[in-house]
């Protein structure tokens, strides 16, 4: 019997990716958003008690109204139940292709997958990870989730190294697709703000301790905005106590979508000293919007930036409070790196992204 290529194809997205904050929710929601359905239906695989109401008209979904921990446990205990053939069961109908936007508790038989990887922290620097998320990533095993997949889509091409240093996996196996930038600007118009930023999680591998050494060092009268939550909240919050800038020193908290153009936009500059990223959207997010960035010199940092963002050692509390000084204190700089933030930001967009790997999925139909 030959192969139709017209025929309608059955790809189901693990949309479990969706719950949550930060950039891999972000990441799966634009995919899915841009992603071309001709040809295709789309299902949306998701389980929690509370329901999922995005793409309610969209996308087909197939929706198990079960606690996570209780199907993870199952998974983990039982082997069950096979998530494929639990979803084929619901539909009525043979899944072509599964599309897992990030690593998560999976077990199956028989089908065909493409994993997405962002970044493999977890193996590279697990001293950031608590106990239990250390445990959360064992018993996921990504390494074996990544080596039982039929092909990885990678964020960048650092994340592609990693996989083929740390995991072994066959680089023939691994296709990168960069992700696309965008933020719900509006209308913004004179700048009025007199503080530096940092917008993105609180974790430790994020380096917002280092970033209060080098503000303390560095010769300012700007305040230091540290915004967004995260399990590192507490420590970051008792460190800032024992500063000399405690007063210049605000936590921000939890930024709404709509607010956060805003917040960024009125900023002098955005620093983002992190240890490790797999792609790093926060710093574009602040290109886009016309503001100098300072960021590290590590992992996918200098491959997602380039000479758009002055670069640091995030492991030299000096070298980080030098470049703040150097960026706010030179104009010229500072012009010069905001033009080239602009620039940079051309090559990431989300159709792009939908149809590299549109192109990917087709290639497996």
């Amino acid at each position: 019997m030959m192969h139709n290529p017209n025929k309608e194809k059955n790809i189901c997205i693990d949309a479990r990716a969706l719950l949550g904050s930060g950039g891999i929710p972000q990441y799966t929601r634009h995919l899915i958003n841009n992603l071309n359905s001709e040809n295709k239906k789309i299902y949306l695989f998701c389980n929690s008690l509370h329901r999922l109401k995005e793409f309610e008209s969209r996308f087909l979904k197939v929706f198990f109204r079960a606690p996570n921990k209780l199907f993870n446990l199952s998974l983990l205990l039982f082997g069950f139940p096979n998530i494929n053939k639990m979803i084929e069961k619901r539909i009525k109908n043979k899944i072509d292709l599964f599309l897992l936007p990030n690593i998560n508790f999976w077990k199956s038989k028989g089908d065909k997958k493409i994993v997405i990887a962002h970044d493999l922290s977890f193996a590279i620097c697990p001293k950031f990870f608590n106990l239990r998320d250390r445990i959360w990533h064992w018993i996921i095993n990504p390494k074996k989730l990544y080596k039982n997949s039929d092909l990885i889509i990678a964020v960048s091409n650092n994340t592609k190294e990693d996989l083929i240093n740390i995991f072994g996996i066959n680089p023939q196996k691994i296709k990168v697709v960069y992700p696309g930038i965008s933020i719900d600007a509006g209308e913004l118009q004179n700048r009025k703000g007199n503080y530096i930023l940092y917008l993105a999680n609180l974790e430790p591998r994020k380096n917002i301790l280092g970033l209060i050494s080098a503000y303390e060092k560095c010769n300012t009268g700007l305040d230091l905005y540290i915004a967004g939550t995260g399990k590192h909240k507490k420590i970051i919050k008792k460190r800032i106590t024992k500063s000399d800038k405690k007063d210049k020193i605000k936590m921000v908290g939890y930024i709404r979508e709509s607010d956060k153009a805003r917040l960024i936009y009125e900023s002098q500059l955005f620093v983002y000293p992190s240890f490790y990223e797999g792609f790093g959207f926060p710093p574009l997010e602040a290109q886009i919007l016309g503001v100098p960035v300072v960021a590290s010199s590590t992992s996918s940092m200098s491959e997602v930036l380039g000479d758009s963002a002055l670069l640091v050692n995030p492991y030299n509390i000096n070298e980080i409070s030098k470049a703040m000084e150097d960026v706010l204190n030179n104009l010229e700089l500072k012009n010069r790196l905001i033009e080239k933030g602009w620039e940079n930001v051309k090559k990431y967009s989300w159709e792009k992204c939908a149809r590299e790997a549109g192109e990917i999925i087709n290639s497996f139909l």
